[in-house]
């Protein structure tokens, strides 16, 4: 321990010498003398001794009691006055400096050594009640609990804090073990955390629930408990720090209790549930959402609104001069009492009688104000922290699904809007096929009949007339058909009928219908396969398209004598069946081969270009062929041709079969299996039943003169009463008539016994998604879409008659 140091602040040099001798003598160390006052408080301040001599009588303008007075009351410094005087004056003086002692010259030794020893003694005292007094003011402005234990695990040290918390007194507690002071404390379970932490060197904690019956007061504490351990790591007691988290416990059963109601919820019951849970859980009267209104400024909308035990019916206000103004202007507005007084022109405050409200802004993802959020009680209460925050939360989860809603509603209004355009579209589409496919199935028929000579000879000049006439007629029915089959793809009402083909068969007819072109321009066919002997899985009439679409763009784009070809092969890995179409035509620009598949494109779209069409072949052949989970590739050359190779997966069977509808086939009808074999002789009577009077009579004039009885019909009602008169033995109906349309008419027939068997044969322009369906669903037998030559309907009619 080393020695104290002593501060000698005297002007007699004698007396110094002494003071000097006998301190050395008594084991103490002088820090310094002075004579005067500034220079005592001075060296004060620099050495910082442990006690001072002060001799009461100065040189200079500062005397001794002045200079204690100072050193005293700057650093606590303990002072001894040495003085020959016993003035009264001065010892009043003195006796203000709070002395320790007085030693009056001359002094003995001895006098001077007991003198130091109490100052030194009293100092101390002093200095440890300070602490104790520091300490306990300390531990008692605390914020949370603190409790001191021994090593016997009896109270040493029991705060303000508990003391508040469990309604016991201090001095009723120090002393005593856990058992007979804090049972409602948890007491097991703080006596298993305390032998925890005398038995080791770490900090124990738990959350403990509380009910204490002197305060009345429930909630819960965590409680941390670490070993008291001395600098040796002896451990002498244990250390307790006691937190109140009773708020937060309510808190988070609150939030729990709100977001578990609402988490499978979504719509407008999503602030029903809300509204409801956010009041119980928070014990309000009240609770509302509300939304911003579009239009009328300073307008909400409730979405839910709830009031002690129900729902309150939703209702547009006004929320100028309510508390609701506050919130849609993006603040809180909270009041803990006396609301109404603040808002006295609101009477929805009236009408729920709130006393206390708290009303938040409630905004969307860019933090635009959408609406607000309020709760209220009938009651003045305090709004705690914890509390706001969870209208934070349940105001930004309102926020949240407002904007979905929003969102979901505007995305609604966008399909409703483009299911209208689409539905505008394809009945646009549908009108126009009916409307351009009727005369074209005149202008083709009569186009027949006229070079079948059915009204007598014609020239050879007028052949060659029809001739053109006719492959007119048939390049605009592939224009239609190919716009159509555009938009269904585009509208993704393809469904494919993926059955077993002969890829021979396949192969074969469609060279056979590109042919007659390629005949006329003196172009050579070649055809190779690997897959000749097999049967492939696939949609025979769209992918009979995209081979006649590739052979007819090579017809199409190889100058006169030149070759043309198509090749079937398997890929490498044997999963693709390849169909490759060549020619040595005039080949695709590089800068055009990326851009050939999109539809309408034009390699030559100038004003003088020579080949026809609408630009959509090659976008087809990509769509069908990816459909059928495949692809399209190209490799060309200009000047030197072009080789179009399509993919589609290989699922074969290694067997041949002779495909049902083969070349003999009639293109474009499909339909249930025949009801009777074709008869030898044609013979029978016909209903035909249509509004277009030229359609009629191409019909009529070519069946006649096939042997047939015709009856004619030029509505659907005209049509019933044809029946009634006469059972025809087969009808052919188009769909759409005025009075009444070709599907009803097949329902009505097929609900009468008479009529039920008879051959019904619809041949309608309503060629879109679901027409084919329709009709063989109404009952009817075959589907034919126009134009039809009258060779083909002789045929589907001799194959029931």
């Amino acid at each position: 321990m080393s020695a104290e140091k002593i501060l000698i602040v005297e002007d007699d040099k004698h007396l110094v010498r002494l003071l000097q001798r006998s301190l050395a003598k008594l084991n103490y160390v002088v820090a310094d003398s002075v004579s005067t006052g500034a220079q005592a408080i001075a060296c004060a301040a620099a050495l910082c001794p442990d006690l001072v001599l002060m001799d009461i009588i100065l040189e200079g303008d500062i005397d001794g009691i002045e200079a204690a007075a100072e050193i005293y009351g700057r650093f606590e410094i303990p002072i001894i006055y040495l003085t020959a005087y016993s003035d009264e004056e001065f010892l009043s003086r003195a006796k203000h400096t709070v002395p320790y002692s007085y030693l009056v010259k001359p002094f003995q030794e001895a006098e001077l050594h007991a003198s130091i020893q109490m100052a030194l003694h009293r100092h101390k005292e002093n200095c440890l009640r300070i602490s104790e007094t520091f300490n306990h003011a300390i531990l008692d402005s605390a914020g949370e609990g603190i409790i001191v234990y021994d090593r016997s695990l009896r109270y040493k040290v029991w705060n303000r804090f508990m003391e508040t918390l469990t309604g016991m007194s201090a001095a009723a507690v120090i002393g005593h073990d856990t058992d007979s002071v804090t049972p409602q404390l948890g007491s097991q379970t703080i006596s298993g955390l305390l032998g925890a932490a005398l038995g080791g060197n770490h900090v124990v904690s738990d959350d403990i629930r509380f009910d204490i019956t002197a305060t009345g007061k429930k909630g819960w504490i965590v409680c941390k408990f670490s070993p008291h351990q001395l600098p040796d790591g002896k451990i002498i007691g244990v250390v307790g720090i006691i937190h109140d988290i009773t708020e937060r416990k309510r808190a988070e059963d609150a939030l729990r209790s709100v977001t578990e109601a609402t988490s499978t919820t979504t719509g407008p019951e999503f602030f029903r549930t809300l509204t409801q849970n956010l009041a119980r859980a928070l014990d309000m009267t009240y609770a509302l959402v509300a939304e911003r209104s579009h239009s009328v400024e300073h307008t909400v909308r409730t979405l839910a609104s709830w009031k002690q035990d129900a729902f309150l019916d939703d209702s547009e206000y006004d929320v100028a001069g309510t508390p609701g103004s506050v919130a849609v202007n993006g603040k809180i507005c909270c009041f803990e009492d006396n609301v109404q007084s603040q808002f006295p022109n609101d009477a929805r405050l009236k009408h729920i009688d709130a006393a206390s409200y708290v009303s938040l802004p409630v905004s969307d993802s860019r933090r635009n104000v959408i609406g607000l959020l309020a709760v209220g009680d009938s009651a003045p209460r305090k709004i705690h922290s914890w509390e706001l925050s969870i209208l934070k939360i349940c105001a930004d989860r309102a926020g949240a699904e407002l904007e979905r809603q929003r969102n979901i509603a505007a995305l609604n209004l966008a399909r409703e809007s483009a299911e209208q355009a689409s539905r505008a579209k394809s009945e646009f589409l549908a009108n126009m096929s009916h409307e351009l496919r009727t005369p074209l199935s005149a202008i083709l028929g009569y186009c027949e009949l006229l070079q079948r000579e059915f009204y007598g000879p014609i020239t050879e000049r007028q052949q060659k007339s029809l001739s053109r006439i006719d492959e007119s007629g048939a390049h605009l029915l592939e224009l239609i058909s190919d716009l159509l089959d555009f938009s269904k793809i585009e509208a993704g009402s393809i469904e494919l009928n993926l059955v077993a083909i002969s890829v021979e068969t396949l192969c074969r007819s469609s060279i056979r219908l590109i042919r007659r072109n390629a005949d006329r321009k003196n172009i050579s066919i070649a055809y190779t396969s690997d897959l000749s002997g097999y049967t492939l899985v696939a949609d025979k009439r769209r992918l009979k398209q995209v081979l006649i679409n590739l052979l007819d763009n090579a017809v199409k784009f190889t100058p006169d004598g030149g070759k043309i070809g198509l090749d079937v092969t398997t890929s490498v890995d044997q999963k693709w069946a390849c169909f490759s179409v060549w020619d040595t035509g005039v080949g695709i620009e590089p800068r055009d081969q990326d851009t050939v598949f999109q539809p309408f494109f034009q390699s030559d779209s100038s004003l003088t270009r020579v080949q026809e069409g609408a630009g959509l072949g090659l976008s087809l052949v990509c769509k069908l062929a990816k459909l059928h989970g495949g692809s399209v590739s190209l490799c060309s050359e200009k000047g030197a041709g072009s080789r179009f190779t399509v993919q589609i997966p290989l699922r074969i069977e290694a067997r041949t079969v002779r495909d049902k509808h083969d070349a003999d086939t009639v293109e474009g009808a499909v339909g249930v299996p025949l009801r009777a074999a074709p008869h030898a002789v044609r013979e029978g009577t016909i209903l035909i039943a249509d509004d277009n009077e030229l359609n009629v009579e191409i019909m009529r004039e070519y069946l006649e003169g096939e042997g047939y009885d015709i009856v004619v019909a030029y509505n659907g009602v005209e049509a019933l009463q044809r029946v009634e008169e006469r059972i025809p033995d087969l009808i052919v109906l188009d769909v759409q008539m005025p009075e009444m349309d070709g599907l009803e008419v097949v329902r009505r027939l097929r609900l009468d016994p008479k009529t039920e068997d008879i051959p019904v044969i619809i041949v309608t322009a309503l060629t879109m998604p679901g027409d084919r369906e329709r009709c063989l669903a109404a009952g009817a037998d075959q589907y034919v879409g126009k134009p039809v030559s009258p060779d083909k309907l002789t045929s589907i009619i001799a194959s029931y008659l």
